[in-house]
């Protein structure tokens, strides 16, 4: 893809993802193709009691660890 990792976020259409940990993935996805690695990430999304299943503004991500992976 010779597409900007920044270009490649406006066709994923964020609004429509049913699962926070996909949007939540995704992102973070895309923030390692911007550096250029891929660690392992590990953390808790905590959702806003009531929110809708989809609404990105509505969670975060506690305890977040990237974790970088050795080359084999």
């Amino acid at each position: 893809m010779s597409e900007s990792p920044t270009a490649f976020r406006a066709y994923i259409p964020f609004d429509q993802i049913a699962f926070s940990s996909v949007a939540t993935s995704l992102t973070l996805y895309l923030q390692d193709r911007v550096e250029g690695h891929f660690p392992m990430h590990h953390g808790v999304i905590d959702k806003i009691p009531g929110s809708s299943f989809n609404d990105s503004t509505t969670f975060r991500v506690r305890s977040h660890l990237s974790v970088p992976l050795s080359r084999m």
